[in-house]
């Protein structure tokens, strides 16, 4: 690939600041989430199912 087509993620917040990330830092991101939510999972079966559930909603949401 070219570094062309690796094009940074852009993300607005409220108040018209912005957040550029690249591939790397969102799967990094990514692989955080997930580990964190199987160390939810085994502490406490319903504080996963009410984490699923607010990832769900905020892709629901964009």
């Amino acid at each position: 690939m070219k570094k062309a087509d690796k094009t940074p993620i852009t993300i607005n917040i409220f108040s018209g600041n912005k957040i550029s990330l690249d591939g790397k830092s969102v799967v990094t991101i990514l692989i955080v989430i997930v580990c964190l939510t199987l160390v939810i999972s085994f502490c406490s079966p319903e504080l996963r199912a009410n984490v699923i559930r607010l990832l769900i909603s905020l892709a629901e949401n964009y």
